[in-house]
């Protein structure tokens, strides 16, 4: 009872549970706000009403859990328990985790890492009086896929110059198995024209596919690039690699 706030329901340790045997009391069908008004409220065999309007009611606490389902296992998530509820007034809530194995945690949080597979949390919210309420939520926690590297990348001529007839390399870096295909073009009237192409299949790992000498002499002069292809067994991928071309036809 809160007299001070207007709260005139008794509390678990109320000395007027369970007094009201005078006529009125046990007359009347329901206590204050249509409860029920016999109820067996201080463990003591037999119900009884309460001495006032009110009846103290011996609620059993309602255990609620909310956090999620599905989560990356290793990490740290959350369990929050604190929309547990007793109807019955001033009953202070006590907080119990059970997790697999027997390990125990308190409080109306829990906050801790999961391993890979379905985990069973048990929460068990009990009040003064001893009464408890359980529920229970399962986690299921998932190793995330490691990430998958891009087939190609890391594309390049060098030198970056080449002089027309002089030996010119494509470099790239490839994730997994594949054939590289490179298109050399150049840059006329604002447009990519095609001029040459070269084409190997290469291992993963740092790759070249050579420019011969005989491929960068017909290459006018001015701006060119390589456009890349890579095809592996069931993906591909591309790239582009500028450089420019100097020195006079031979």
């Amino acid at each position: 009872m809160d007299a001070a706030r207007g709260d005139l329901r008794l509390a678990h340790d109320s000395q007027l549970i369970d007094l009201g045997r005078a006529a009125p009391f046990v007359a009347a069908g329901s206590a204050l706000g249509g409860l029920p008004r016999a109820v067996d409220g201080n463990w003591v065999p037999g119900a009884a009403p309460d001495l006032g309007a009110y009846e103290y009611q011996a609620a059993v606490p309602v255990a609620r859990i909310a956090g999620p389902a599905r989560v990356p296992a290793w990490l740290p998530v959350t369990l929050d328990a604190t929309r547990s509820s007793d109807s019955d007034a001033g009953d202070a809530l006590t907080f119990t985790w059970i997790l697999p194995g027997g390990e125990r945690a308190t409080g109306p949080v829990l906050t801790r890492a999961f391993a890979p597979g379905r985990t069973p949390v048990t929460l068990n919210v009990t009040d003064p009086t001893g009464r408890r309420g359980t529920a229970t939520h399962v986690v299921d926690a998932v190793v995330a896929p490691a990430a998958v590297p891009p087939l190609l990348s890391g594309a390049r001529v060098a030198p970056r110059e080449v002089r027309r007839g002089r030996r010119a390399e494509l470099r790239l870096v490839l994730a997994r198995p594949a054939r590289a295909t490179a298109f050399l073009q150049r840059r006329v009237d604002g447009r990519w024209r095609f001029e040459r192409r070269v084409q190997r299949p290469l291992p993963a790992g740092a790759g070249v596919v050579p420019f011969v000498r005989g491929m960068t002499a017909t290459l006018p002069r001015g701006r060119c690039r390589a456009f890349v292809t890579a095809r592996g067994d069931q993906e591909s991928a591309t790239a582009k690699a500028r450089f420019r071309v100097v020195g006079r036809r031979h």
